[in-house]
């Protein structure tokens, strides 16, 4: 599981800063209000490296390692 930091921008809308970029979630923020701290919880086979067309929300970074382990290849992607 990966577990990013991220700050409510826009609780109506489901907008939260992570670093310096905004992202809009799909699902509901629960309550939260703008200028609270969450950790998002991003499953890895749900994650995609490169830009996806249709795809809604989208982080930019900088892969800054490589694993490669057998069947499974570890990556680590800093997010500016």
């Amino acid at each position: 599981l990966n577990v990013l930091e991220g700050k409510v921008t826009d609780a109506a809308s489901g907008k939260v800063q992570v670093n310096t970029q905004e992202v809009e979630l799909k699902g509901k923020l629960n309550g939260s209000k703008s200028g609270d701290m969450l950790s998002l919880a991003l499953r890895p086979e749900a994650i995609s490296l490169g830009r996806q067309p249709g795809r809604d929300s989208s982080l930019t970074g900088e892969i800054s390692e490589v694993h490669f382990l057998g069947s499974v290849i570890r990556v680590r992607v800093g997010i500016g």
